[in-house]
């Protein structure tokens, strides 16, 4: 009983998954394709559009998928059509909550080291509290308002404008929601 491993898989996954046999060859090449450049997720994403709506819809989805050049491109139209699906707007909505979280976080972490001293270690908790609201903004912003923040800067450029906005008043609001505690 103790040399027994204890397997979990995640949450839905048998609600997700879809065995490979029983895909049809074509939308299963389009599974192969988007897996091999897009990697695991985004291709489990062609399985659901084939569960849910049919064969055409996900080789449409899948082709569409491939065709971009630009991660940011892809999540974008992702996002759009999050809206549309229904009951699979939670698993791609989450999905690429993932996706920009990782893609961002990544590009976080090069820009911070052109920024000063003070900035880099705030740079990721500016990146990290907006995050936790689910808005992500573009690394040499996060790195503005971080070098703001940290006094090295006397203010963000007028593209970053908003996102200091933003960040501003979540701060605002976290204080404002933490001096009312007792």
């Amino acid at each position: 009983m103790a040399d027994e491993l204890e397997m979990v898989p995640e949450r839905d996954f048998w609600s997700r998954a879809v065995p490979h046999t029983l895909v049809p060859k074509p939308i299963a090449g389009y599974f192969f394709k988007v897996r091999d450049r897009l990697g695991m997720d985004m291709a489990n994403l062609v399985l659901f559009a084939y569960r849910e709506w049919g064969a055409e819809v996900a080789a449409a989805l899948a082709r569409r998928m491939l065709e971009f050049d630009s991660f940011e491109a892809l999540l974008r139209f992702l996002e759009e059509k999050a809206s549309k699906l229904g009951e699979g707007r939670e698993l791609v909505s989450s999905l690429l909550f993932s996706y920009w979280y990782t893609h961002y976080f990544g590009k976080v972490q090069e820009e911070r080291g052109k920024a000063c001293g003070p900035a880099r270690d705030l740079a990721m908790e500016v990146f990290h509290r907006l995050a936790s609201i689910g808005v992500f903004y573009t690394p040499p912003c996060i790195v503005q308002i971080a070098e703001v923040e940290a006094g090295c800067r006397e203010r963000v450029s007028k593209r970053c404008r908003r996102a200091y906005d933003t960040y501003a008043k979540l701060k605002e609001k976290e204080a404002g929601g933490s001096t009312a505690r007792p």
